[in-house]
């Protein structure tokens, strides 16, 4: 895998976007719609999605999991579900930036 740290940062911090597909799960809500089978949702995950996106990000994944320690693997993980650094920030008690700064690293580290 060739790319550089700012394609790389692009395309984590961008791959919520192309990845939601919430129109399955808002069809589903109800639980009572579970069982009955005249109320079939059809659900084609790659219809909707990118399939190089999906593997480079399954690729990005297994990298993050070998070199990565745990912090930076769940900062990897909650930065492609669409959350901000200031929102990881608060769930690990640190800044802005310093969440900033592990991910940049952590981008060091795989490209």
């Amino acid at each position: 895998m060739n790319y550089d740290k700012a394609t790389l940062k692009k395309f984590i911090l961008n791959y919520h976007s192309v990845q939601k597909n919430d129109d399955v799960n808002e069809c589903n809500n109800d639980l009572s719609d579970f069982f009955e089978l005249n109320n079939q949702v059809e659900a084609d995950f790659y219809a909707d999605n990118n399939i190089e996106d999906v593997i480079l990000y399954n690729e990005l994944e297994e990298m993050i999991e070998k070199v990565g320690t745990d912090k930076e693997h769940y900062i990897f993980w909650l930065l492609s579900e669409g959350y901000s650094y200031k929102e990881i920030g608060n769930v690990f008690y640190v800044t802005e930036g310093r969440v900033k700064q592990i991910f940049d690293g952590l981008l060091n580290k795989i490209s």
